[in-house]
Formats: C-alpha cells, structure tokens, sequence
C-alpha cells in the first residue's frame, strides 16, 4: 500500500508520528506539503496544481489530508478519477464547520471527525456517518517523564491563553497564582506578547514535568459565538472532549484534571474532574500529599495512553478503513465514538 499524506498542522509532530506508524507496518509513506494559509489565489492554484500532479505520479493507494480546506474540488476530482482513496481528517471539530468543513467534506470518500457523542450525531446527519479519530502521539518522543519528588511547582497547564476565546482559561487559573506555571501564548504586555513554547517534544516534555499536577480547561463550542448566526447548532455540542495536550499529559504521565467539564471523562478515565478552580483548591492538600500515589496516578495515565492514544494505533485504524475492514457506515453512534480503541 502506498499512502500519501498531504499538509500539516500545526503540532508538526502528529503528522510525522502517524508516517513512522505506517512505515513500521510496512506502508509506502510520503508527504507533500500544501499552501497554508491560502496565499494570492492565483499563485495558490498553480501551488495547488503542481501538488496533486506529485501526488499522481507517486501513485498513492490512498491519500490522507491534515488540511481538508487546502484541497479543491478540481483536485478531488483528479485524485478519485485515478481511482485513490480520499480520506480527511477534522481536527478542529466542530469550529470550523461553516467556514471550512462543510464544503470540504463533499471532496473526501472518507471524513475521520475529532469529537465527542454529540459532534458525532451533528456530523451523521450531514454526511450520514461519522467516526471519531482522536488526537495520538509517539509514545517515544513523549516519554513517560513524570517524578513527583523532581516537580517544581505544584500544577502546569500546557495551552495558550492568549486569544479573547481562550483568556477564560488564564482567568480560570488566575485563583492559583504562582502555584500554576502556564506554557503557552499568553496576553501581549507591556514589551509584547510573553509565549513559554517549544517545538521540541522532549524540551516540552522538561518543562511540563516541574508540575506535580496538569490541568486541563476544555474548550467549549459556545464561547464561539461569532458562529452563532452562520452555525445556531454549535451551542449544543458541547466541548472538546480529548484536546491533544490530554494526550501529551498522559504519554508524559502526568497526574492530570480537568476544570468545569459537566461530566466525567470516559476515554480517560483517570482524569479527575473538579467543577472550578476553588474546587480544586480546596482539593489541594489531598492530591498533592502522597507521593506514592501521584506516582501510581501517573502509571495509569501513561497505561490509558498506551492503550489508545499510540500513533500506532492510528495507523492501524487508518488501514482498516482504507482496506475495508473497518467502515463507518456500520458503526452505531456509540461504536463510532470508541472504535478507535479496537486498534
């Protein structure tokens, strides 16, 4: 099988993790960069054309696209005439549904969504099925790295605070003061924007380890509410459940909880839920005094890692639906939301 894998996200990483899985089980792997963000139109297309002509004469069984936007009907078109598979990955689901995923989604014979039960129901009444795709890492460039009795701080978050959307999380973290350490873009002060960022797994792996807790804050969809009159659905769907930075904290085995989610998380059991920060707070004392079971927290969530979020298992489903072995028109809602854990 040869499968091309076209454009990137941001977390470089993902991209490459999953090429390393499929090159190890035996899969013929390139990648081809697209035009992100979209330049002057013209320049784009002529781009855009000399891409999908390198696609065709590397001769891909099936290509998978990071930027399902990037991709025009045309180009579809001319990959499905040479009889190649199109699968796209949502990673920003449901945000970007009106300005990029419903048009895009006609272009692919195969859309892998990232989201929870409702965005999964939202997706299988427009394009009749839907399969969530988790984010994955490399369970060797996120080591297992946590030891309570190394950690300089008592709680970490790894995001960004920076934007009007997620300043809510800076807010919400505000209570701990000097107890959380925050890495990410932060909100610009009086000499510029303040960012504690690396692109480097493992230098991002030294820096989230010095805390004894991780914490998550989800995102959820109704804070976007520049979409509300375009996409009244969003509201309803609720919040992203398994961001990637869940994922880095539990290959890293951070002890890790989350703040205001309504209900416990059930593909990461382990992750405690507190309903806000003074919560937690008051929590304090109990999560952090015994080192010993941190340490057993840890193991748990590297294992829940281990058990579904390798980039070998991305790649394992990933060839299961390209060969037909899975397929997501068979799946119940319920099945869709965890049928990545049967790889």
């Amino acid at each position: 099988m040869r499968l091309a894998l076209l454009g990137d996200i941001q977390e470089l990483h993902v991209r490459e993790s999953l090429a390393r899985a499929l090159t190890r089980e035996g899969v013929a792997v390139a990648h081809f960069p697209l035009p992100w963000p979209p330049g002057a139109p013209a320049r784009e297309s002529a781009v855009l054309d000399g891409v999908v002509d390198e696609v065709l004469a590397w001769g891909p069984t099936a290509t998978f696209v990071f930027r399902p936007a990037a991709l025009r009907r045309r180009d579809a078109s001319r990959l499905r005439d040479a009889g190649v598979t199109q699968m796209a990955w949502f990673s920003d689901d449901p945000i970007l549904y009106p300005d990029v995923y419903r048009a895009a989604a006609r272009n692919y014979d195969i859309v892998l969504n990232c989201g929870n039960a409702q965005v999964l129901e939202f997706y299988r009444g427009k394009n009749g099925y839907a399969v969530n795709f988790p984010f994955w890492a490399d369970g060797d460039e996120f080591p297992h790295v946590y030891r309570p009795d190394a950690c300089a701080t008592n709680f970490v978050f790894f995001g960004n605070v920076h934007t009007q959307t997620k300043r809510r999380r800076l807010k919400s973290l505000e209570p701990l003061g000097a107890a959380c350490t925050i890495i990410g873009k932060r909100p610009a002060g009086p000499e510029g924007p303040e960012e504690m960022s690396f692109a480097d797994p493992r230098q991002a792996a030294h820096a989230v380890a010095r805390g004894r807790i991780a914490i998550n804050i989800p995102q959820f969809f109704a804070d976007y509410r520049r979409y509300w009159t375009l996409y009244p659905e969003i509201g309803m769907l609720g919040f992203f459940d398994i961001p990637s930075r869940l994922v880095q904290y539990a290959a890293w085995g951070l002890p890790t909880v989350t703040l205001g989610a309504p209900f416990e998380d059930a593909h990461m059991p382990s992750v405690r839920n507190f309903p806000d920060v003074e919560d937690l707070i008051r929590a304090k004392a109990a999560l952090l005094g015994d080192g010993e079971r941190l340490m057993r927290w840890s193991q748990e969530r590297r294992q829940e890692f281990e058990r579904g979020f390798e980039a070998r298992a991305r790649a394992r489903f990933l060839l299961a639906l390209v060969r037909g072995e899975a397929s997501p028109w068979r799946l119940s809602p319920a099945e869709s939301l965890f049928a990545y854990r049967d790889f």
